[in-house]
């Protein structure tokens, strides 16, 4: 990842987002929260495992400059300014 504007932590995951606009995501995605439909690499049998992302992936392209991102134990937060 290059030109990184805003990056958060979670407890096992990370967003940041570039300055490029686009939203890169990594780490445990056991509750959706780097990305709700792509699934990662499955640790468990769980159906609701999504996966681990050990490498960055894309998580969403376009957000206005200045945006930033908010990451929690289970959950993520997009926050875009215009």
């Amino acid at each position: 990842l290059r030109r990184i504007d805003c990056v958060s932590c979670g407890i096992h995951h990370a967003l940041a987002v570039t300055a490029d606009g686009e939203v890169w995501g990594w780490g445990i995605n056991n509750a959706s929260q780097i990305h709700p439909t792509k699934v990662g690499i499955v640790s468990s049998n769980k159906p609701t495992d999504k996966g681990s992302f050990f490498s960055p992936v894309l998580v969403r392209e376009g957000v206005p400059r200045g945006s930033m991102v908010l990451c929690g134990e289970f959950h993520s937060v997009l926050a875009e300014f215009r």
